[in-house]
């Protein structure tokens, strides 16, 4: 509440990150994955630190928290805060998240399928499957990625510029930049 100035609370990230301090070194998975957000971003006062986020995200992943499964997968497959670069670890990672239903570790996991990155083989189908999987909860980027193999006829999709546009509105309309882009192209508004 602290953190985002909800509930009558003047917007307040130190006090978030006290907070969140509290809770994390007491095991909260959440407190630990919001710690770990406020490092990786340098908020609340905090310098940019992402090896505690790394070390933050782990403590909240072990947990089964699939925010930070998904965070820690994008450290490792990026080779951030310290981490060496693992794109495998990185799937791993996504794909206990997504399996949880997180639309972010979806959309990741369905990018690494449709480059075959991290072990995987390359897979359209797949790809497609997951995008879909995260832009029905809203997901822009995942809409966007939809809209694109629907646009192409790719992943075993018939190519349907009517479907296509629909999903660019939506990332649209969420301030995607490559959705509004596609849909300027085009002379379309969103």
């Amino acid at each position: 509440m602290h953190a985002q100035g909800l509930g009558g609370l003047k917007k307040d990230e130190a006090e978030a990150v006290r907070l969140y301090r509290l809770a994390a070194d007491q095991g909260d998975a959440n407190a630990q994955y919001n710690l770990g957000v406020m490092h990786d971003l340098g908020l609340g006062g905090l310098k940019k630190d992402e090896a505690e986020a790394v070390r933050l995200y782990r403590l909240a992943a072990d947990q089964g928290y699939a925010n930070a499964q998904s965070n820690l997968g994008v450290m490792h497959a990026q080779g951030l805060g310290g981490l060496k670069k693992d794109e495998a670890e990185a799937v791993r990672l996504y794909r206990l998240a997504a399996d949880q239903g997180y639309a972010n570790a979806q959309y990741n996991l369905g990018v690494m399928h449709l480059q075959g990155l991290g072990g995987l083989k390359k897979d359209e189908a797949e790809a497609v499957r997951l995008y879909r999987l995260a832009a029905d909860q809203g997901y822009a980027n995942a809409q966007t990625s939809l809209g694109a193999m629907h646009q192409q006829g790719r992943g075993g999709l018939r190519q349907d510029e009517t479907e296509a546009v629909r999903l660019y509105r939506l990332a649209a309309r969420q301030g995607e930049p490559y959705a509004q882009t596609a849909l300027t192209r085009r002379g379309l508004t969103w």
